[in-house]
């Protein structure tokens, strides 16, 4: 069985278990509040998703995004 992580920035893990489902709507919704939400600790933050410790999908931040 897999092991998924989310990790934000300057948050942390944010998700952290073997539900890929779970690992993967954690990681789009980090990814739109990194977007949209400024404001929030998660604004223009780098957001990962680690499949078994390799990158699955990654959202980095251009210098226009904040």
């Amino acid at each position: 069985m897999s092991k998924y992580q989310v990790i934000v920035g300057n948050v942390g893990t944010v998700y952290d278990g073997d539900d890929k489902s779970t690992a993967l709507i954690d990681y789009f919704s980090c990814v739109e509040i990194s977007k949209d939400t400024p404001g929030s600790r998660m604004f223009n933050e780098q957001v990962t998703l680690f499949e078994d410790g390799e990158i699955l999908k990654e959202h980095i931040p251009s210098d226009g995004e904040n």
